[in-house]
């Protein structure tokens, strides 16, 4: 797999930031009996899960420094689905995205024909804060994926704990493990080289990893 050589330096540094906190504080999980597998950093506070042959959801609060700040957040859902497309799959979210937060893409990729996998960047707005959003979806057979995760653009977060997240949610949307294969990155999240970009907000942006 070739990633662009922008975002691989900013991956290394990213990485690098956290890589021995993450790599002995992780915690594992699974959903429909091991079909869907992938960890998440240890001081994520999951706070609600479900789980049944027909499909699953597990969903965690990120934390923000104090408790006032406004915390990111991350979902894991999977359907068992006989007749729906991923893309499908994922335009419905979207949609409800944009109905339900405003929610305006920034960025979209897709591979496969029909489409195996979506990821798409976006901004949203919650109780009046204004938050990115990345949306990875992936089908396997009967299972479809999406991976959410979104947090705030807000001036108490600090450099830390941005590099954080999206070191963290780099490794979240690329390496779930779907019917005992990992996923792969379709879309790599990275600090923006260009804030006039138009796929750029809160100085984050999104690039397509190519094989």
């Amino acid at each position: 797999m070739k990633i662009h050589a922008a975002a691989v330096g900013v991956l290394l540094v990213l990485l690098a930031t956290n890589a021995s906190a993450a790599s002995a504080a992780k915690r594992e999980a699974t959903l429909l009996k091991s079909r869907v597998q992938f960890s998440v950093p240890a001081d994520w506070i999951e706070f609600r899960r479900n789980d049944s042959p027909a499909g699953g959801v597990i969903a965690y609060r990120i934390p923000n420094g104090p408790p006032t700040n406004p915390s990111a957040n991350a979902v894991v859902t999977v359907r068992d689905a006989q007749d729906e497309t991923l893309a499908g799959y994922a335009n419905s979210w979207i949609e409800s995205s944009r109905l339900v937060h405003g929610a305006v893409v920034l960025s979209r990729f897709e591979k496969g024909n029909p489409a195996t996998d979506v990821f798409v960047l976006y901004r949203i707005e919650q109780k009046g804060v204004p938050y990115l959003a990345a949306d990875r979806y992936s089908g396997r057979g009967t299972l479809l994926l999406q991976v959410r995760i979104a947090w705030p653009v807000f001036p108490g977060n600090t450099e830390e704990w941005r590099r954080s997240v999206l070191s963290s949610s780099n490794h979240l949307l690329s390496d779930v493990i779907l019917e005992g294969a990992v996923i792969g990155p379709l879309g790599i999240l990275r600090e923006a080289e260009a804030v006039d970009s138009a796929a750029t907000i809160g100085s984050v942006e999104a690039v397509r990893a190519e094989k």
